[in-house]
């Protein structure tokens, strides 16, 4: 994983309370940023759930662009792809509303799939 950006730091942070919704209880491997780390991955879990570790309650979680083992927990699956369509140009992704305004032009699936969710979710 790349060095997160602020404004995809932003971004994560506005969607915590979907992705903690979403995503459930935490998994070995989900990324997260921890004691402001930003490539940490959680390695540790008790009995599924390290919401309990007083160190993990003050991480920020957020999805992989896409999860193979549990595709409903990642970004391509959480976004609502009724509301939105994608398109590539040139190695630029260009993400759609149905209404065919352009809502982002981003060469970063991640960052692409970030700002469709702040869309979807109003935040």
């Amino acid at each position: 994983m790349n060095k997160l950006t602020p404004e995809q730091l932003d971004m994560i942070n506005r969607l915590q309370p979907f992705f903690k919704e979403r995503m459930g209880e935490w998994k070995h491997g989900d990324p997260c940023i921890l004691n402001g780390n930003e490539d940490v991955y959680c390695t540790y879990c008790v009995k599924g759930n390290i919401y309990n570790d007083s160190v993990y309650k003050k991480a920020i979680l957020f999805p992989k662009v896409f999860d193979w083992t549990y595709p409903q927990r990642s970004l391509w699956c959480m976004v609502d792809w009724n509301k939105f369509y994608i398109e590539e140009q040139h190695g630029a992704i260009d993400v759609h509303k149905n209404t065919d305004e352009i809502l982002c032009l981003e060469y970063d699936p991640f960052t692409a799939l970030l700002k469709a969710l702040c869309e979807q979710e109003g935040v």
